[in-house]
């Protein structure tokens, strides 16, 4: 049983997106939303694979010791990403990912290790049944100083959440 990975989008002609997906709760509820953010900016919808995919066992918040909780332990933690994705044409992505414990998932850090997002406009969406996107944001920003983090909402699973915020966005 694979748990959800990430999810993106891009458009070269339209404010292009890059809602990154990150393993998630295998509810599936990020990438639904990458989904509608996909349809409202008229973008590309692109999946962060992890090199190891992720089981439901995996993302089990309950054990101590599945593999969400030992690579949220681990500050130093970068998930392989399996995938080779192409930015370049873009400049504006849209990195969603599910709030583990305040943060975002390791593989989010990976994303940002591997690829340049200089120059780019990166706009930060997250799922969470919870918590907020402030501290994730906040850790995010520290930690790649150079990207242009120009907002983050947490969302939920709701199309017209989802439509009324891209239209905030776009005023």
């Amino acid at each position: 049983d694979r748990a959800d990975l990430p999810r993106g989008t891009s458009s070269p002609s339209s404010p292009p997106w890059n809602p990154r997906k990150i393993p998630s709760p295998a509810t599936g509820n990020t990438k639904e939303v990458a989904g509608y953010i996909q349809e409202e900016v008229n973008g590309t919808l692109i999946e962060i694979e992890a090199q190891d995919s992720y089981t439901t066992d995996d993302i089990n918040y309950n054990n101590s010791n599945s593999r969400c909780n030992i690579e949220h332990n681990d500050n130093e933690a970068r998930p392989s990403i399996k995938n080779k994705i192409d930015i370049s044409s873009y400049d504006t992505i849209y990195l969603g990912y599910p709030i583990w414990w305040n943060d975002a998932p390791r593989i989010i850090y990976t994303f940002l290790d591997t690829y340049d997002l200089t120059n780019k406009k990166v706009i930060l969406f997250a799922t969470s049944a919870s918590s907020g996107i402030e501290n994730s944001m906040s850790n995010l920003k520290n930690y790649q100083k150079n990207v242009n983090f120009v907002t983050g909402k947490r969302l939920s699973v709701s199309k017209t959440e989802v439509s009324n915020w891209i239209k905030e966005l776009n005023s």
